[in-house]
């Protein structure tokens, strides 16, 4: 496995969660990628009055959210991941980013059983041909 897919959405991974993860990557030799979704878009930054002229600002801020989020988790690691900011349904742009980078693994949260994140998972089984890595946020 040469390309491993993290996902940060509703679940967010925790320190511990990641020093756990972290060495299976690198035990693989794997190259880290990292996927913000965000379903809704204008939530990212509470973006009442959106221009379009400024989406490149928008997309600005959700990536300085999310690179902010990995580095608490990653340290300067973080710096190294390739990071995809998507909106709208997380499970077509997950599952889209994973074909185009040739994903071999996704690892994606579960909070509890039966929500969202459960759902994720299930549904990309069945909308990729990778392996899916599912850890139990504590």
């Amino acid at each position: 496995m040469k390309h491993v897919l993290l996902h940060i959405g509703a679940t967010i991974p925790s320190a511990e969660d990641i020093t756990a993860f972290r060495p299976i990557v690198d035990a693989m030799g794997a190259r880290l990628h990292v996927i913000y979704t965000q379903p809704d878009p204008l939530s990212a930054g509470g973006q009442a009055d959106l221009n379009p002229a400024r989406m490149p600002e928008l997309h600005q801020g959700m990536e300085a959210e999310a690179r902010e989020k990995l580095s608490g988790l990653f340290g300067h690691a973080a710096d190294a991941a390739t990071i995809q900011i998507r909106a709208g349904d997380p499970i077509r742009a997950i599952a889209d980013y994973a074909t185009e980078a040739g994903i071999d693994m996704i690892v994606v949260g579960l909070a509890t059983e039966g929500d969202e994140e459960s759902e994720l998972a299930r549904s990309l089984l069945d909308a990729t041909g990778c392996s899916i890595l599912v850890w139990r946020a504590r």
